[in-house]
């Protein structure tokens, strides 16, 4: 039984209606305050991220003011794109409504005021900070629930930005005020006041706009009026290309501008769009290229457009389209219908479109619009173009006709002139079946001339010229790069049709005597022929070639077959040829001219390359073999019988930025490389990426790298090793292309020999990186010594700069023969040319860097440190020997120390003592790279001359200077100066015998 409520305590129903009124209020007090809780804390970033449509980016409102009876005010809003980069900042916006009416009336008029606002559009190539940041908005279909909206803004800036050419074009301060639609289909109005600069420039703004609603289109004509006066250079081609989406467009500001334009849209329920536009334009100083952000505006003088048209869907009739301008007009009049492409609008009848323009003014007016000569100013010249649709008997035809005619130009003083006009012309009819055939055509450029004739059956083309005479020609009056161009061009062609099946019945090319020069590349061909024969079915989308020859002197190209279609949509091709390149006249056409090829390889690469595609994959596989080769280099030639393999396979995925390449082998026991890797980013740095492993039989190898290097070096070992390339091919034209690189590859070898040098077993890893080759420590026995190298080659920057760190480099190291001719003798020229020589020497260096574009301004300096050494029979010794009577042998000073130093293409040493049995010759100076001498031998008397008495003891304490000229091979001691040596020792001997004899007893 339920209690009765009446009959409870009036204590327990007072409690109960107390809690009651008490959530009643905090309920009520929640509901008051909640804005000003919205306002003061972090919910209002969410808030009022959902009145910006969730920008793709970063919005921060530094704070907020909310009271259902007062006005919506925010202060310091802004928007950022992921990049940091600021797209909108307000300080402030207010609203004039209180919160209730905008939460509670959304269809009703809201007004909101804008301070000071600041917004920066920054344009990338094809794309924009707008359509990063609300791109999602852009794509969005459009709802209608809101009511008008009025902005009021003042103050604003709006800086448009072109990255990538760093430019920037600032309007400030912006006046605007823009009525937006409601849902009854109110009208949309902008008016606008301000200023511009770019860079040095100013100008003014004053725009006014008014559109009705967009949403009244299923029951009533869309209309709309704009006047624009303003001299911003191409403001609202500016706006519009980053708003629309073509930002892809480069934009150039343009001089005074003035458009004013009316029309109507009307749409109805399963009825195409219908629109009509009246329009007029008038500029000055316009730039017609439209090239990019900057301050070159041109002065084209009065210019003017006058457009009406009206349309239905894709079907635009022009009842007026004219340009009137000094230098050029054109006029528009018909119909032209794109419902079915270009092409099909172009073959109906009922459109005539004209062109004119005079060539000579267009250049003085903009330089960069015509390619010409910076030496050349065209004097005259006149374009004229001509294309229309129209009815031929029970055909549609379309006839085009371009001509460039009274070319006329002065270049350096000298009249230049175009004898004949430049024609190109074609007359295209569509036949009964509604396919196009081509009734005539034609081209006349500068010597080369090309004609079709054809019936709805048959086309026959013939084409002939000489590229010197088009070379030439053009190169006079335009910029053709610095290059050359020679040879007599013959073509025909007969196409045979038969429904939708086109039949190439045949196709001959020949170009003889084909030259072309250029700074990086000369070509020269006896002849050069192409002939090919296929079909193409238009009805099932497919091509086959047949048999095609590709011939030249260089390269001969064979395919006995090719088919390509598409099916269901998707392309498909397959297809084989067979290649054939002779080696040696390829390295000859592809160096630069000028250029020595030292090293010269001759022979033929030869096989088939197998191309496909299916699945939108394309494909490649080519197995081919050098046959046939001669190596020449200035060490001699040597040949190879062998054919030497190699097979490449290729994938790319239509569409994708990379092409894989799969599998890469060539080689025998002797040399061999497998790799695979890919090619990625295409369209922009073009990055390799390559991982691999090679073999080598250095014994195979030695008489190849001899040849290459050093006629001494011999080399043994089998090796495996890993490599690994990874760099950009957009870089290779740049200075400094191997910065963009980095490799890195392992070598080594069981032993060597190399000018008396008898090298042990060692591994090392050589890598490149940032343009610097580095190995890793190289530690080899050499001469039952040992050598410690680890070089660092500075390739780029340049010039290339080989260093070699500070330290010991060669230790104990057993003298031979041949190698006391070599570099030892530059330190030690007692060494060159000796017939015998034992000793153990050490090296060690302070510094060592070799320019290796010139190695003769090598710096080098450093100490070798004599642990033993004996020589005999050398060029100096025997020069010694003749000279003084002494032995030809002699032995350095154990535990010597000779500094060296290489400076200036000499080498410098001192502190080198020969130790005869009764002398001691020290001997300094220089000897040049190019093996003379500048030395002194200071040659010492006997210290045992002094136990003999006082006339010994005084000629120990002498020492004669003899000058050393000539060359390492054949010193020349100075005899006049020994002669004169010779009397001072006389002299100072006499002199200080006279003096001790003379002297008092006690002070002998």
């Amino acid at each position: 039984m339920e209690p009765d409520v009446t009959t409870s305590p009036p204590r327990k129903r007072r409690v109960f209606w107390v809690v009651a009124l008490g959530l009643l209020l905090s309920v009520a007090c929640a509901s008051w305050f909640a804005p000003t809780i919205v306002g003061l804390t972090g919910l209002r970033q969410s808030i009022v991220a959902e009145v910006f449509k969730n920008p793709n980016g970063v919005l921060h409102v530094q704070s907020a003011s909310l009271g259902w009876l007062s006005p919506i005010v925010l202060e310091g809003t802004s928007i950022k794109g992921h990049d940091g980069e600021l797209f909108f900042l307000a300080p402030r916006i207010e609203s004039q409504e209180p919160l209730y009416r905008c939460i509670f009336d959304p269809k009703g008029s809201i007004s909101f005021q804008v301070t000071d606002p600041k917004i920066r559009i920054a344009v990338d190539g094809t794309t924009s900070n707008v359509e990063q940041i609300y791109g999602h908005v852009l794509d969005e279909p459009q709802t209608d629930d809101d009511g008008p909206r009025r902005f009021e803004v003042t103050g604003a800036s709006l800086e448009v930005v072109d990255v990538k050419r760093d430019q920037q074009w600032e309007l400030h301060p912006i006046d605007l005020t823009l009525q937006s639609p409601g849902a009854s289909g109110d009208e949309l109005s902008v008016a606008m006041k301000g200023s511009w600069a770019v860079e040095q420039r100013e100008g003014s703004v004053d725009l006014d706009l008014v559109v009705r609603s967009p949403n009244s289109l299923a029951s009533d004509p869309k209309t709309f009026s704009a006047t624009l006066a303003t001299s911003v250079e191409n403001f609202p081609i500016a706006l519009a290309g980053v708003f629309v989406r073509l930002t892809g467009n480069d934009l150039t500001p343009a001089g005074a501008f003035s458009l004013h334009a009316t029309g109507s849209l009307e749409s109805k329920p399963d009825a195409p769009l219908t629109y009509q536009l009246a329009t007029s334009a008038g500029a000055k100083g316009v730039s017609v290229t439209a090239a990019r952000l900057g301050p070159k505006a041109v002065d084209l003088g009065d210019t003017s457009l006058t457009l009406a048209l009206s349309g239905s869907d894709k079907a635009i009739t022009f009842d007026q389209a004219k340009l009137q301008a000094p230098y050029a007009n054109a006029n528009v009049k018909g119909t032209i219908d794109l419902t079915d492409g270009v092409w099909a609008a172009m073959m109906k009848q009922g459109y005539q479109i004209e062109a004119f323009a005079d060539l000579a003014k267009l250049a003085a007016l903009a330089p960069d619009l015509l390619p010409l000569r910076g030496d050349t100013k065209l004097e005259s010249g006149e374009a004229t173009f001509v294309l229309g649709g129209s009815k031929r008997a029970d055909n549609e035809e379309v006839e085009a006709r371009l001509v460039l005619n009274k070319l006329k130009a002065i270049q350096d003083g000298q009249v230049l002139s175009w004898p004949n006009p430049i024609l190109a012309s074609f007359d295209v009819d569509r036949g009964e079946d509604g396919l196009p055939w081509v009734r005539s055509a034609q081209l006349h450029l500068a010597g080369f001339q090309l004609t079709a004739k054809g019936t709805p059956d048959e086309l026959t083309i013939n084409a002939t010229g000489k590229l010197e005479e088009m070379q030439q020609r053009v190169a006079r009056f335009f910029k053709f790069g610095d290059v050359a161009l020679a040879g007599a061009v013959q073509a025909n062609a007969e196409i045979v049709r038969k429904g939708t099946l086109i039949t190439l019945r045949s196709f001959e090319a020949q170009i003889a005597g084909f030259e072309f020069h250029g700074k990086d590349l000369d070509l020269t061909e006896k002849e050069i022929s192409l002939s090919t024969k296929g079909a193409i079915d238009l009805e099932k989308k497919s091509v086959a070639l047949g048999e095609t020859w590709f011939t030249s002197d260089t390269i001969a190209l064979k395919s006995k077959g090719f088919t390509a279609g598409v099916t269901e949509n998707k392309p498909h091709a397959n297809g084989t040829f067979d290649l054939a390149v002779d080696l040696g006249r390829a390295q000859q056409q592809l160096s630069r001219p000028g250029d020595e090829q030292p090293v010269r390889l001759n022979g033929w690469l030869r096989g088939p390359v197998a191309v496909a595609l299916k699945s939108n994959v394309a494909t490649s596989d080519a197995k081919f073999a050098l046959s046939e080769l001669v190596l020449s280099t200035p060490g001699g030639n040597m040949g190879r019988k062998e054919p030497v393999e190699f097979e490449t396979k290729l994938s790319h995925a239509l569409g994708s930025e990379s092409v894989q390449l799969v599998d890469f082998q060539i080689g025998d026991k002797t040399f061999g490389l497998q790799a695979k890797g890919e090619l990625t980013e295409l369209s922009g740095a073009q990055k390799v990426s390559l991982q691999g492993n090679y073999h080598y039989d250095l014994a195979q190898l030695a008489m190849l790298l001899a040849l290459m290097t050093d006629p001494s070096l011999t080399l043994e070992g089998k090796k495996s090793q890993s490599f690994e390339v990874n760099g950009n091919l957009a870089s290779l034209d740049q200075k400094d292309a191997l910065l963009a690189w980095n490799a890195s590859a392992g070598f080594g070898w069981d032993a060597a020999s190399l000018r008396g040098l008898n090298v042990g077993p060692t591994d090392f890893e050589v890598k490149l990186n940032k343009g610097i080759v580095t190995t890793s420590p190289i530690k080899v026995p050499v001469n039952k010594g040992l050598v410690t190298l680890q070089p660092m080659t500075q390739i780029v920057p340049g010039p290339p700069l080989l260093t070699l760190p500070e330290g010991p480099v060669a230790e104990k190291i057993e003298l031979t023969q041949e190698l006391c001719h070599g570099l030892l003798a530059f330190i030690l020229p007692v060494l060159a040319n000796a017939s015998e020589a034992d000793g153990v020497v050490s090296l060690s260096l302070q510094e060592c860097e070799v320019p290796l574009e010139n190695p003769i301004a090598a710096s080098i300096k450093g100490e070798l440190t004599i642990d033993r050494l004996d020589v005999g029979l050398s060029p100096m010794l025997i020069a010694f020997a003749e000279m003084l009577r002494i032995p030809t042998k002699a032995r350095v000073a154990e535990n010597s120390v000779v500094k060296f130093q290489l400076a200036d293409g000499r080498v410098h040493n001192e502190n080198f003592r020969l130790v005869y049995p009764d002398m001691l010759v020290d001997v300094k100076g220089s000897v040049s790279l190019d093996r003379t001498l500048n030395l002194t031998a200071d040659i010492n008397m006997p210290k045992a001359l002094a136990r003999t008495g006082p006339l010994g003891k005084i000629v120990s304490q002498q020492q004669i200077s003899v000058p050393i000229v000539g060359t390492l091979e054949k010193p020349q001691l100075d005899r006049s100066k020994m002669r004169q040596e010779g009397r001072k020792f006389i002299e100072n001997t006499a002199t200080k015998l006279l003096d001790q004899l003379l002297a008092p007893k006690g002070n002998r």
